[in-house]
């Protein structure tokens, strides 16, 4: 094998190397949203995998009839007199109804409320680092990304910590797709390193 195809190797191996550390990075960046105001509508219904938040809201005729969802891709609530059909697929809720989860894991992440000190935590199964201080969960959902959305039934307000690290990172899916793309240009570069024998 030539020093220049040796070469090459260690860098595609180091590449691909610091790829998959990219792929296992830690989420622990996270966005906060205050999506409702003190005006009691909610609580959280569902998340989804692009952080997209279902929740009850006040209809036109003042009913809490309504179904809302909250984007913080354009920060925009949107607002049905029925449940607005999009893909729901991902988000696991955990409904109180007065008591208080230790914690809830969806996909590889974890959310913890611990009530004592109502001290709201989040990120990859086993590596928690503290969302918020004196919230209340009263309903507390998680997606496969690690948002977390969270009904605060104290001063009657809907959260969202969206996990800014976790959106960014590479998915399986598309590190397989870059690794394919990979193959030919291997191919290529050893047929140019290597000199051919007559």
């Amino acid at each position: 094998m030539s020093c220049k195809l040796k070469r090459f190797m260690f860098l595609l191996v180091f590449f691909l190397l610091a790829l998959f550390k990219l792929q296992q990075s830690h989420a622990d960046t996270y966005e906060i949203f205050e999506f409702t105001d003190y005006s009691g509508a909610g609580p959280v219904l569902k998340l989804d995998d692009h952080g997209r938040v279902l929740f009850r809201a006040w209809c036109a005729d003042g009913s809490l009839e309504c179904y809302s969802i909250f984007d913080p891709w354009d920060n925009s609530v949107t607002t049905y007199n029925f449940v607005p059909l999009y893909n729901y697929t991902g988000g696991a809720v955990f409904d109180l109804s007065g008591i208080t989860p230790l914690t809830l894991t969806n996909g590889g992440y974890e959310v913890d409320f611990e009530g004592s000190n109502r001290f709201l935590y989040g990120g990859p199964i086993g590596d928690l680092q503290l969302i918020t201080q004196f919230a209340v969960a009263d309903v507390l959902a998680i997606d496969n990304y690690g948002d977390i959305a969270w009904t605060n039934g104290a001063i009657e307000m809907n959260f969202l910590a969206y996990d800014v690290t976790a959106h960014w990172t590479p998915e399986p899916a598309t590190i397989a797709l870059l690794l394919t793309g990979l193959v030919p240009i291997a191919v290529v570069a050893r047929r140019k390193l290597i000199p051919h024998s007559s």
